[in-house]
């Protein structure tokens, strides 16, 4: 992955975790997103489980 595609990925990480704390639907979080509801769901749970970001599954 290239640096220009790692940090979109990282703004893409940190949009989630702004949404997650204003407790959003995770549909909708996935599809602003454009990631899967899966995704969505295994990121909002580890973050629930108080996992550091580097042991989270990626969005």
């Amino acid at each position: 992955m290239t640096p220009r595609q790692q940090q979109a990925r990282e703004r893409i990480r940190l949009r989630a975790g702004e949404r997650f704390a204003r407790d959003e639907k995770t549909a909708v979080v996935a599809a602003e997103l454009r990631v899967g509801v899966r995704q969505v769901e295994k990121r909002r749970r580890s973050r629930r489980e108080g996992r550091s970001v580097t042991t989270e599954p990626k969005l």
